[in-house]
């Protein structure tokens, strides 16, 4: 009984986490990548026009310039050590 009642509960752990990979892939994947632009575009829409090399270095910053797989692995590796975003620009406050 002890044994099924373990199998039973790593079974779920297992689940559990593979639900998590989908949602953070399916967030990162659909809600991330397939807006319009990117978060510095959105941010501010002229500053590109203003001052290209500005775009660039808040690109460097928030990590747009690298792949689309380092940005997923840095997105889970986040996610994982509770790191959920560390300062909102938009109302200059924390994030958590």
């Amino acid at each position: 009984m002890k044994k099924i009642t373990n199998l039973y509960f790593f079974k779920r752990i297992g689940y559990c986490f593979l639900v998590f990979l989908a949602s953070a892939t399916i967030t990162f994947g659909g809600v991330i990548h397939l807006m319009p632009g990117d978060y510095i575009q959105s941010l501010m829409p002229y500053l590109s026009d203003l001052d290209p090399e500005l775009s660039e270095t808040f690109r460097h910053s928030f990590g747009l310039d690298r792949s689309l797989f380092d940005q997923y692995v840095l997105y889970i590796t986040n996610i994982m050590q509770g790191n959920w975003g560390g300062y909102s620009f938009q109302y200059s406050t924390p994030g958590l």
